[in-house]
């Protein structure tokens, strides 16, 4: 097998071969590795290549797959993790164990190759920290691969491996996967599990998963990781029908709704995405779906954005203040990001009261998009504001920014996908087209624990669209 031939294959694809006997799993690392040679050099998407692969178990439906993991959160035990900043440089930490979600990715036959690019503790939907540089984007180098899953993005989009974990705490799957081409599912919360050492990240914001080519692979991956573990917090208990097997049929007459412009008083979205959202669902409806035109989704930007901030800011402080006391040094400019410090600083000011009243915000929005997805089975929408951001315009780094100035320049241009953190939902980012030389898709919403229709929604557009055909200038497959 050449890189041509195994870039063909998406993960399931490539799970059959190895069980098959027509190809082993260390050919197809040792293919993996040369994909990683071959564009790593231009697109920065990698952290860490590990020269011991921590294998996954054979018998598993994805046995001997090539995967990499997201250098944020998600622990391997023994593998060093810098989650972007320069605090953690030079392999200091390690964690002891690993989390359940990655023992799960090794009962699939998950084979880890190495540790993805993130932004600094995950605060920016691109992903160009100073500890690493740019990653770019495979489709065009001069621009993002988004954030702040950005390196696991352009490695599966230039076919270095068929799927690679994320998780996303505002975005952080489905940006990325929009700004590449690929199939973003961000669970419900609690669907898949992330413990040991963390249940509620960022005031349960936080999904982990993992980012795709194909549908398919998204719904076989689900099936093998979903599932409460032992301290699950949100304990969400299996669908009794799996995901594979529930996209192999068309769901019809689905009520959905196209929003446009994303969010009621959000900032405006750029047209040609509003144009894009309007396309799918004129293809949507020709599958016998009952779409209706809303235009913009009911929403309260300013409680949400008051509680969002409140999270974000004891998200930072806590992890600035809590790695630089285990480190025993003072955080400043030289180990941390200035608007990360600023940030932090500003989470030191956030009160018991403030999150609790945050904690009251959260729970009339989860319950006014309760309301408001009794009448549809799912919501198409943007996936951002602006198409193609090129880099160094989101500068986590900016010298003479506020975090105020910071906070509302990142949320103004990532105002469709933060939303639906905060109530937990399930919603995708799926690939439909091409604007402007880069993959223009749309986000899909729908009711909490229906990641049933998102994954059947998605795989019917798959079929509609064929995106995967496409391929970017930089790939694995390219001379």
């Amino acid at each position: 097998m050449n890189l041509e031939e195994y870039a063909t294959h998406d993960a399931i694809g490539l799970g059959e071969l190895v069980a098959k006997g027509d190809v082993s799993s260390d050919e197809l690392v040792a293919l993996a590795r040369e994909g990683i040679e071959k564009t790593n050099p231009a697109l920065n998407f990698l952290v860490r290549e590990l020269e011991e692969p921590v294998t996954g178990e054979a018998s598993g439906a994805m046995g001997g797959v090539p995967f990499l993991v997201k250098d944020m959160l998600i622990q391997a035990a023994g593998i060093p993790q810098t989650m972007g900043s320069r605090a953690l440089a030079g392999d200091i930490f390690s964690a002891p164990h690993s989390s359940e979600l990655f023992k799960r990715f090794q009962k699939a036959g998950l084979t880890t190759i190495g540790r993805t690019a993130t932004p600094e503790f995950a605060f920016n939907g691109t992903t160009e920290p100073v500890a690493n540089g740019p990653t770019r984007n495979p489709w065009n180098t001069s621009v993002s691969s988004g954030g702040s899953s950005g390196g696991s993005a352009a490695a599966v989009a230039a076919g270095v491996v068929p799927l690679a974990h994320g998780n996303d705490g505002g975005g952080s799957l489905r940006i990325p996967a929009a700004a590449c081409g690929l199939v973003g599912l961000k669970p419900s919360r609690g669907r898949t599990p992330l413990g040991p050492d963390y249940q509620l990240p960022l005031m349960g914001m936080v999904s982990e998963f993992a980012m795709t080519r194909t549908t398919r692979d998204s719904a076989m991956l689900l099936d093998l990781v979903n599932g409460p573990e032992a301290n699950s917090f949100v304990p969400l208990a299996k669908p009794e029908t799996p995901y594979s097997e529930s996209i192999k049929r068309p769901m019809a007459g689905l009520r959905i709704a196209i929003a446009p412009m994303g969010f009621k008083g959000e900032k405006p979205t750029q047209k040609s995405l509003s144009d894009e959202v309007r396309r799918v669902g004129t293809l949507l409806s020709s599958m016998g779906h009952n779409v209706t035109d809303i235009s913009h989704i009911p929403f309260e930007p300013e409680q949400f954005h008051t509680a969002n901030y409140r999270f974000w800011m004891s998200f930072l402080a806590r992890g600035v203040y809590g790695l630089a006391q285990a480190l025993g040094v003072e955080p400043s400019t030289d180990l941390f990001e200035t608007c990360t410090l600023r940030g932090a600083e500003a989470g030191l000011k956030v009160t018991a009261p403030m999150i609790e009243e945050g904690i009251q915000i959260m729970s009339g929005i989860c319950q006014q998009m309760g309301t408001f997805f009794s009448d549809y089975d799912a919501v198409v929408l943007p996936p951002y504001a602006n198409l193609a951001l090129p880099l160094g315009d989101s500068n986590q780094n900016h010298p003479d920014w506020t975090i105020e100035q910071y906070y509302e320049e990142l949320f103004a241009r990532f105002n469709s996908t933060s939303p639906f953190n905060m109530t937990g939902q399930p919603a995708i980012a799926v690939p439909t087209g091409m604007v402007e030389g880069v993959p223009a898709g749309v986000q899909i919403a729908a009711p909490v624990a229906r990641e049933d229709i998102l994954l059947n929604l998605s795989a019917q557009l798959e079929e509609g669209t064929n995106w995967t055909s496409r391929r970017p200038g930089i790939h694995v497959a390219n001379g």
